[in-house]
């Protein structure tokens, strides 16, 4: 009979889990870009919203070792001008595209108006 209520309350606990659990509103992403100036590869982190909107906060590359630009860089007619990357607001199918430089991509930790998202590549 104890067996039978720890199973029961196992499964309770497991089955509120799963009721309270929010789906994550981004796909988190890890590939390689080619750069034609360099002639190189470089690994890239891809924040794709599956959300109507979410709201980038920060992204973390392999616990804070990993540094990249958070500037964003854009021609006008005038030159190239520049803004902060975040916070960044994306519609659901927009994408953010990262670049990194001299890592090897292990885990992405993306802050968001919706919670924090972390994911691990092996």
């Amino acid at each position: 009979m104890k067996r039978f209520k720890i199973l029961c309350m196992a499964f309770v606990l497991l089955l509120a889990t799963s009721l309270f659990a929010s789906e994550a509103p981004i796909r988190i992403s890890a590939g390689k870009t080619y750069n034609q100036f360099s002639e190189k590869y470089y690994p890239q982190v891809v924040v794709t919203s599956i959300s109507d909107s979410v709201t980038i906060k920060n992204v973390i590359v392999n616990k804070g070792n990993c540094k990249y630009d958070k500037t964003d860089y854009f021609s006008t007619s005038y030159g190239v001008k520049t803004k902060k990357m975040f916070p960044k607001k994306l519609v659901y199918g927009k994408e953010l595209k990262i670049t990194v430089l001299r890592c090897n991509i292990l885990r992405v930790d993306v802050e968001t108006n919706q919670g924090d998202w972390s994911v691990e590549f092996k």
